[in-house]
């Protein structure tokens, strides 16, 4: 008996679409136009046309602009677009199947929409209303299929790369056109409706409401996505024009990826996109969304720039004692703050202590205040468990994980990540020690062939020589010589960041394939203790370290190893120069 190949499978799949593209307006009778193409089943001439789930791309080959939708009644949605005098299209693919479902066919459209942003071969018109994820019967093997379909499209034309390519662009990551998770989905609607209520009742005479916002999540939860989406949202609805708004981020490499990717965003333009100082410079905002708000600082972390920072105090009416939040306070009416105390990475920055005081002497001077959680975990293949064990083993709380499963939830071995997880119907996340720096550096450029975005991190334990010298080393493990990150400003997409060494103010609010983490010597574990140390010495990030008390210092460096270590994801990798830390660590964790 011959059994059929995954090859086989997959082909069999792929023939169940038929794609056929008519120009517009349908033509009459419908069966008799020609197609682009008919193949696999449903056979020509029993298209579904009529009560029955299908996709549809709508397109412009003159200015190339595409539609992309999903209906139950594809001729009378097609007389529908051909009566909206603002869209126009001249011709329609129809993607028919004889499995789709409604549950399927609305991911589907999603996800098309999200990849077409991403390809750029046509300009998305869709607008975004916010999709909310949801699970239905067979999702994984309806994934799986999408993949077939994506591939059927770009041999048509219609699509110019691959998926896993896709993937990897910033245009996806940051695509406002993600599936929300539902605690996202819940916080979006909440916000924005409210405003919205607000914005109408001042309309007619009620009173301005200044509040501050505080949208908690832990690395993953997709803190950024969300404030994207809400800044789109807001900039988008016509019931709310004429608000001021502005979108805050205090990291630079951020700021400069955020902007090129207005290009592809209705209503938004670089501009937008502001730094804490920026925002004092413009007229009063009625909207400010801030971004990784943990990283906003006070006079310690201003370095060269302290005087410019008194300067705006002053000119703001504020103490030189001040933080960047309470400018973001003093120049708006509605703040929404993106925050994680635990990736606070500097002593100057934004601790949960610091935000608490200012609630609370907000809320006494009349100003509302409230707070929402985001849980559900969308970066890391681990979830919550890899986000909690890491950070405790860090925290000395090992203890809390006592009897965790590790080969249940992770796997230390590495294996292809297209081929899938060879031991595990779900693929397990990837994680464990490897023994030898020779050894860490060739896995990481196996990962890299392999999906991309495969970057080497460390803790701010060696000096940045070759800032100045870039003939200089920085970092020389065994025998072998690495450089800091070349560029501050989108290190991980920079050309040579795969040979290089990035630190955690390049990668903070980044996603990476794999995670390649060197613990360096600025942590250590001390035997006789039975604790998790840090030295001071050995820590080189001078504007971090500066007037941190030693618990502060441990606190920020070890932030900083939680924030490097849980951007893959994939999976992550750990390079340890303590050997103390290592043999530590690795009760927990195997040595590859």
């Amino acid at each position: 008996m011959h059994h059929p190949s995954n090859t086989e499978r997959r082909a069999t799949v792929s023939n169940e679409f038929a794609l056929r593209q008519y120009t517009l307006p349908l033509p009459q009778p419908f069966e008799t136009s020609e197609s682009l193409q008919d193949f696999g089943t449903p056979k020509p001439g029993s298209h579904h046309d009529e009560s029955w789930p299908v996709l549809y791309i709508l397109t412009n080959s003159k200015n190339k602009t595409a539609y992309i939708g999903q209906t139950t009644n594809y001729r009378r949605r097609m007389k529908q677009h051909a009566a909206n005098v603002d869209k126009d299209f001249d011709r329609t693919l129809l993607i028919d199947n004889p499995t789709f479902n409604q549950s399927a066919t609305f991911e589907f459209e999603n996800r098309l929409i999200e990849l077409f942003c991403a390809d750029e071969k046509y300009q998305v018109t869709n607008a975004n209303n916010g999709y909310a994820q949801f699970d239905y019967f067979e999702r994984p093997q309806y994934r799986q299929k999408f993949r077939d379909l994506w591939t059927k499209l770009r041999e048509e034309n219609y699509a110019i790369h691959p998926i896993e390519e896709l993937e990897n662009s910033d245009l996806f990551k940051f695509s406002l056109f993600k599936t929300l998770t539902l605690d996202q989905y819940e916080t979006i609607e909440t916000i924005y409706k409210r405003l919205e209520q607000e914005h109408e009742d001042a309309k007619h005479g009620g009173s301005k409401r200044e509040r501050i916002t505080v949208v908690n999540g832990a690395p993953g939860t997709g803190k950024t996505i969300l404030a994207i989406s809400l800044m789109f949202k807001i900039k988008n609805e016509p019931n709310l024009s004429g608000l001021r708004v502005g979108f805050v981020t205090p990291m630079d490499s951020l700021k400069k990826t955020l902007r090129k990717l207005t290009h592809f965003l209705p209503g938004l333009k670089p501009g937008d996109i502001l730094s804490p100082s920026d925002v004092t410079k413009n007229d009063r905002y009625n909207i400010l969304l801030v971004d990784e708000a943990h990283r906003l600082g006070n006079y310690l972390s201003m370095g060269s720039g302290i005087k410019a920072f008194y300067n705006t105090c002053d000119r703001l009416g504020l103490p030189h004692t001040s933080n960047q939040v309470d400018w973001i306070f003093k120049c708006c009416d509605k703040a929404y703050l993106f925050y994680d105390p635990k990736q606070q990475v500097r002593a100057s920055g934004l601790n949960r202590d610091g935000l608490e005081q200012r609630l609370n002497q907000l809320e006494e001077a009349g100003i509302e205040t409230e707070e929402f959680n985001l849980s559900t975990q969308m970066r890391v293949r681990g979830g919550d468990e890899y986000l909690d064990f890491v950070y405790d083993l860090l925290d000395n709380k090992a203890y809390m994980h006592a009897g965790m499963k590790f080969d249940e939830l992770f796997a230390s071995q590495p294996y292809d990540s297209q081929a899938g997880d060879p031991d595990s119907d779900i693929p397990r996340y990837q994680f464990g020690i490897v023994d030898r720096f020779e050894d860490f550096c060739s896995l990481q450029q196996t990962k890299e062939k392999e999906v991309g975005l495969s970057r080497m991190t460390a803790g701010f334990a060696w000096k940045w020589e070759s800032k100045s010298n870039k003939d200089v080393f920085d970092i020389v493990i065994e025998g072998i010589p690495k450089r800091w990150n070349s560029t501050q400003k989108d290190w991980v997409n920079s050309a040579n960041a795969v040979n290089e060494v990035g630190c955690i103010h390049t990668v903070q609010g980044y996603d990476l394939n794999y995670g390649f983490v060197i613990l360096g010597p600025d942590i250590y574990y001390d035997s006789d203790k039975d604790s998790v140390y840090v030295n001071k010495a050995n820590f080189k990030d001078a504007v971090a370290k500066k007037k941190a008390s030693d618990d502060d210092l441990l606190k920020i460096i070890v932030n900083a190893y939680y924030v490097l270590m849980t951007r893959g994801m994939l999976g992550t990798y750990l390079y340890v120069c303590d050997p103390a830390l290592k043999e530590y660590l690795s009760r927990y964790i195997p040595v590859v």
